[in-house]
């Protein structure tokens, strides 16, 4: 058996997926499991106290009968230390403001904009966009600076990711907690 334990709570769980899917596409393993899981915690009276929560998901990747296909990954990455916690500390802490912009507001633009750019689509190309939401407000914005419309992003979905395609259900994971929301469908397939 072949493990691994990546860190960096949103970026983790997905780095889990694409490594299941590189292992099974060389044919090292049949099927992986990628387990994304995290108990974030704010400090008592800082805003993450209020935001901040515990959840996981897990995927099986493989080949064959898939009740989902993950067409396309990719990675967007810069050095942003918005938010960090060191050693022996119970608390993360993080950039106040700098976490909007230029932290989250410059990533998922990058991201979605490397994907919708090496898939060719555009933003009307899809039925539902969803993002990371590390509060109510910003994926509602980032949406709208994208160019999706309300209609593509309600705002009672709590989903952390991904886009559908109209055609072919196409998933983009940014973050994999609470992934399984996006796709309400195929789990009653599976």
């Amino acid at each position: 058996m072949t493990a691994a334990d990546y860190e960096f709570a949103c970026k983790a769980g997905t780095a889990g997926i694409q490594t299941c899917m590189g292992m099974v596409k060389s044919g090292m393993i049949p099927f992986g499991i990628a387990i994304g899981a995290d108990v974030a915690q704010g400090a008592p009276g800082d805003a993450l106290e209020y935001t901040a929560a515990a959840g996981g998901a897990a995927f099986v990747i493989g080949e064959g009968k898939t009740i989902a296909d993950i067409n396309h990954t990719c990675s967007y990455t810069t050095d942003t230390p918005d938010f960090w916690r060191r050693e022996g500390q119970n608390y993360p802490r993080h950039g106040g403001r700098f976490t909007g912009d230029p932290g989250y507001f410059k990533h998922v633009q990058g991201a979605a904009r490397l994907m919708l750019d090496a898939v060719g689509t555009s933003p009307k190309d899809y039925d539902y966009a969803v993002f990371h939401q590390p509060n109510a407000k910003f994926p509602q914005r980032v949406a709208k600076m994208l160019g999706f419309t309300a209609e593509q992003t309600p705002s009672n979905q709590r989903i952390s990711t991904g886009l559908r395609h109209r055609v072919s259900r196409s998933f983009s994971q940014t973050q994999l907690t609470s992934t399984m929301h996006c796709m309400p469908n195929t789990r009653e397939r599976s």
